[in-house]
């Protein structure tokens, strides 16, 4: 879909996550059906904290109470994606990127699991909190300043530095928001809007 090309031109980078909107679905894991869902050892194999179990991942169902269509899903700031979508994120031909087939609703969606790690966070210009007992080790990011030139574009990517968030170049933040794919929110992390909540 894209020629690759370097992000020396200063392109704005965004976080991917999901709708905030009230209406759009999201995961009751107190349901019924989803309470018997393990999501913290879900979660622990989504970060690679454990070998990935493709038997557990193939047989959940994840029960979602709405009409509405939705196209991702905010799996405790993971993203769970439709066939639809992931086909779409496959189109742009990003290496480095897994997706983990599972069940919401009876319909296939897939865990996008992000290997494409880029050390691109300017630290010198960025704001970040270190934790007081190791301050090599960061707390959090307040905010954040890119060197562009290491990336290409385009590209979906981690920061070595934070498991979250996932970013994204402007090139595909641009083709999701002229797609028909519901539910996709985008925030740029260097000049974020007013009371936004950066991860």
């Amino acid at each position: 879909m894209f020629l690759k090309e370097s992000m020396s031109h200063l392109s704005d980078i965004y976080e991917i996550g999901v709708s905030l909107e009230e209406e759009y679905p999201s995961i009751d894991w107190g349901s019924r059906d989803n309470k018997k869902i393990d999501n913290l050892m879900m979660a622990r194999m989504l970060d690679g904290d454990l070998p990935i179990n493709y038997n557990f991942f193939n047989s959940l169902n994840i029960d979602i109470s709405s009409d509405n269509r939705f196209d991702v899903l905010d799996v405790s700031v993971r993203l769970l994606v439709s066939s639809k979508a992931k086909n779409y994120i496959e189109s742009f031909s990003i290496p480095n990127l897994e997706f983990v087939l599972t069940r919401v609703n009876n319909t296939e969606f897939y865990n996008l699991i992000v290997k494409n790690v880029v050390d691109c966070l300017d630290k010198q210009n960025s704001e970040i909190a270190y934790f007081r007992s190791n301050p090599t080790k960061i707390k959090r990011i307040k905010r954040y300043k890119f060197n562009k030139q290491n990336l290409n574009s385009p590209s979906i990517f981690r920061l070595p530095e934070v498991k979250f968030p996932i970013f994204v170049t402007e090139d595909i933040k641009n083709s999701f928001e002229v797609s028909d794919l519901v539910g996709f929110r985008f925030t740029n992390y260097e000049n974020p809007p007013s009371g936004a909540l950066l991860v």
